[in-house]
């Protein structure tokens, strides 16, 4: 049997914002959060076995990742709180300063976009994407001689680095 979705609503997993599935057609709130917040506990469960039984750094970070999931929960809304929601979550990152040669590798290791120099700050954009226009921007700061990284639109000029060392 074929689901019946509500492409209006998305279940949301919160702790990384990220979507989990849509709204079954005749599914309450309760419903659709329950079902993703039972698909998190039943992964959990999974990978707590997988490091009893194996073991290992690579099961207890997976099981630590998975616990915050289940410990955020999921959440009904529609896709336009989505959108503004996973905004909020990866432009809130914080500046983080680099090495000039972390700054240099990534600038060589694929062709740049919106490759600028703004206030004395020389920033660009690496030309991969996280998701939608949402990328890596690494930043020279020639005042101060550093570096710096950090998660950017690189269509919204207000969220670029330039910006933040300005304030």
């Amino acid at each position: 049997m074929e689901n019946n979705y509500n492409y209006d609503f998305v279940i949301v997993e919160m702790a990384s914002i990220k979507v989990y599935d849509f709204l079954i057609n005749g599914e309450s709130v309760a419903e659709a959060e329950a079902r993703g917040n039972k698909y998190y506990q039943d992964e959990l469960k999974l990978v707590t076995s997988h490091l009893e039984n194996y073991g290992g750094e690579y099961w207890e970070n997976q099981v630590k990742a998975i616990t915050k999931k289940v410990e955020s929960g999921c959440k009904l809304m529609t896709y336009e709180q989505f959108k503004e929601a996973e905004r909020k979550h990866l432009l809130d990152g914080e500046l983080t300063e680099v090495t000039a040669d972390q700054f240099e590798d990534s600038l060589n290791v694929l062709p740049p976009i919106c490759w600028t120099t703004h206030n004395n700050v020389e920033m660009f954009c690496m030309s991969e994407m996280y998701t939608g226009s949402y990328t890596s921007q690494y930043a020279h700061d020639k005042r101060t001689g550093k570096y710096y990284t950090k998660l950017v639109d690189c269509k919204d000029r207000s969220t670029w680095i330039c910006e933040l060392l300005t304030v």
